[in-house]
């Protein structure tokens, strides 16, 4: 691909009519060629697209948590490895309420889990 401009019809400091001027010399299959070549790569992102996870969201409630957790970090984009957890957390809390039974309020509740929930 080779160009030959006597002279590039640059304005101020205006290049791209310059690289206009360059492109229309080029030959068309070149042109296409280089557009191809200029337009940015797909990214392929570290986990399943999320029809894809969910899928796999369904198979992961058999299997054990050790073996459970390394494929759900490895798989499932972090939004939905987020929700899953807190998911996990809020049946938890609903299940310890009836357990918490002489606090009235949801926060009262909330308090008596957090002073008896050891810290990680």
């Amino acid at each position: 691909m080779r160009v030959r401009l006597t002279a590039l019809p640059i304005e101020g400091n205006d290049k791209s009519g310059a690289i206009k001027a360059v492109f229309a010399t080029i030959p068309r299959e070149d042109q296409l060629e280089l557009i191809a070549m200029l337009q940015p790569k797909a990214v392929r992102l570290p986990w399943l697209e999320p029809s894809d996870a969910a899928k796999v969201v369904g198979i992961l409630d058999d299997l054990d948590p050790a073996a459970r957790d390394p494929v759900e970090n490895r798989l499932l984009p972090p939004w939905m490895h987020r929700t899953r957890r807190q998911t996990e957390r809020d049946d938890a809390i609903r299940a310890a309420a009836p357990l918490y039974a002489e606090h009235r309020t949801g926060r009262a509740i909330a308090q008596a889990i957090a002073t008896e929930r050891p810290r990680r």
